[in-house]
């Protein structure tokens, strides 16, 4: 009876060392993270989709777009490294002021968020 109980044990653990459980389990606590967790839609927030369209239909970016465009900038600069970093240096900039004009609304009501979160703990 005991040889038979510690079959089983043993053929169980085998089992969980193949279909290795652990990985199992963390793939699906992410899986089941991603799918619940409340996503930013155009459906929630008409407003968002608004200035999206805005932001792409701007197009009057000194930036280059294409793959060609930038190919074309890259000979134009090319055995040249000062002028290529500072267009690097100002394509950077405007870029990241096209990106920053798109969610100034997310970031501030994260650092609210943040804020409250920060002081509700140090009421605690």
């Amino acid at each position: 009876m005991i040889n038979l109980f510690s079959k089983a044990i043993a053929r169980l653990n085998s089992f969980i060392k193949l279909f290795q459980v652990r990985q199992f389990l963390a793939i699906a606590l992410v899986g089941a993270i991603l799918l619940l967790a409340p996503a930013e839609t155009t459906r929630n927030n008409p407003d968002l989709g608004r200035r999206i369209d805005n932001v792409l239909e701007k197009g009057n970016s000194e930036r280059p777009t294409t793959t060609r465009e930038w190919q074309q900038e890259a000979r134009e600069v090319k055995g040249k490294p000062g002028e290529r970093l500072k267009r690097i240096g100002e394509e950077s900039k405007e870029a990241f002021k096209e990106f920053g004009g798109l969610y100034p609304d997310t970031a501030e009501r994260t650092g609210e968020t943040l804020k409250n979160n920060v002081e509700g703990i140090g009421n605690n």
